[in-house]
């Protein structure tokens, strides 16, 4: 009975996942061909729950399949490989605001984070029902941020539920390199300087090149690696042009945008959206692979 509710629960998320556009606090990731990529940064605590299809990691070596999570926590960088099964690979990408985490360690003062920094585990019933909600009613409330604060809590909150929420969240104390990207993630797309950053962090240039330069990392590295990593968000989850995504991401040319992506990702814009379906009727065929798994689940 358990694992019939499950596939349920999983095919109802793969049916709201389709239905619309990755918006807000999640995105989605579906792809038709195999997507080989490296050096993807983790920038805030993310959920990753696989809903078809497999996602192969490398360093360490692992995989996870339909209906398992992984938990990483901010600052991971991933190697990994999303190779289709039935026709598709199609996974949830949840991240939780620093916000929503304050929030969920002020209610749990005793919580210890001293787990790995990457976490496998099997998703439950209860995460996948919170999760469906979540997913239903994010249309008429994505704009409203306490909403979604709320909601993200009651997820850690489930995740905890299952001892899962450890590795999550396990992270060393802030590191400079977080102070930077959190500030360039407010806006990738800014002409920023150093100097601006330096007074938004009220440090002096001196002493934040220092700090950098002794975390192993420097300003462009990080401007660079958030550009990328929006441009990367936008290229999976919208059907902008590559030259629009570029603009948005702070770079004068497409060109220029996409060499930086391939020495990054190890995939240019153009081969990582051939890799992507066709979104006309997508939602459809998700109702008619719903339909079916149902169907097969009641006989």
């Amino acid at each position: 009975m358990q694992q019939t509710e499950r596939a349920r629960l999983l095919a109802r998320l793969r049916t709201l996942i389709l239905a619309t556009d990755s918006q807000g606090p999640y995105l989605r990731f579906h792809c038709v061909q195999p997507q080989r990529l490296h050096a993807v940064p983790i920038h805030q605590p993310a959920l990753i729950l696989v809903l078809q299809g497999e996602k192969r990691l490398y360093s360490p070596a692992d995989s996870a399949t339909e209906g398992q999570l992984l938990l990483l926590p901010a600052g991971s960088s991933l190697q990994f490989e999303n190779l289709p099964q039935r026709g598709a690979y199609l996974a949830l990408v949840l991240g939780f605001s620093q916000q929503a985490v304050a929030l969920y360690r002020q209610l749990q003062p005793s919580l210890t984070t001293n787990s790995p920094p990457r976490f496998l585990a099997d998703s439950t019933n209860d995460l996948l029902e919170a999760l469906c909600q979540f997913l239903q009613r994010l249309p008429s409330k994505a704009d409203d941020s306490r909403w979604c604060l709320l909601r993200q809590v009651e997820l850690l909150s489930a995740l905890a539920d299952a001892d899962q929420v450890q590795a999550l969240l396990s992270s060393g104390s802030e590191r400079w390199r977080d102070r930077v990207l959190a500030q360039l993630q407010l806006d990738p797309a800014r002409p920023w300087k150093i100097e601006q950053l330096c007074q938004a962090l009220a440090t002096s240039e001196t002493s934040l090149r220092r700090n950098l330069r002794d975390e192993g990392t420097g300003f462009r590295e990080l401007l660079d690696e958030v550009r990328l990593g929006q441009g990367l968000m936008l290229l999976q989850a919208s059907r902008l042009p590559v030259g629009e995504i570029a603009e948005r991401c702070g770079y004068q040319s497409a060109s220029r945008f996409s060499e930086r992506f391939r020495n990054r990702f190890g995939m240019t814009p153009a081969k990582l959206r051939a890799t992507l379906p066709d979104q006309q009727g997508a939602a459809e065929r998700g109702e008619m692979m719903e339909s079916a798994e149902l169907t097969e689940l009641a006989e």
